[in-house]
């Protein structure tokens, strides 16, 4: 498996909003991309992987953002945004956005690497 490597982007207003996830603790993501030059062990994937992941919200909103490859600890609700983005201006970055979304450059994303257990999430979201 192939990556790219991408750049993480910290606002200090959102310090810590990712609740110890990856863009904590990594000044740099891995994005998985079949163009990138770093080669990845898929069976022994470093912490620091992230895929691109599109959804569509309720109102069909595009909402393209990256996700760590790792699913979240078990009895935890999904990946949510941590306050932080990561991009390149690598040309194979934009080229990837161009052909996974409709967006047409290399902007940054969103990383989504905040876990919270459901408890936890649910006394958060009253």
């Amino acid at each position: 498996m192939r990556a790219l490597p991408l750049e993480v982007f910290r606002n200090p207003l959102f310090e810590g909003c990712s609740l110890g996830g990856i863009s904590e603790r990594y000044d740099k993501v891995l994005v998985v991309c079949p163009e990138g030059h770093v080669e990845v062990d898929p069976d022994d994937p470093p912490e620091n992987l992230v895929r691109l992941v599109q959804k569509r919200g309720p109102f069909g909103a595009h909402t393209p953002h990256l996700e760590p490859v790792a699913e979240p600890s078990e009895g935890c609700a999904p990946w949510m945004p941590g306050g932080t983005v990561a991009g390149s201006g690598d040309s194979r970055w934009g080229d990837l956005l161009k052909t996974e979304t409709d967006l047409a450059h290399g902007v940054p994303l969103e990383i989504f690497d905040r876990s919270e257990t459901w408890d936890m999430f649910r006394s958060l979201s009253h």
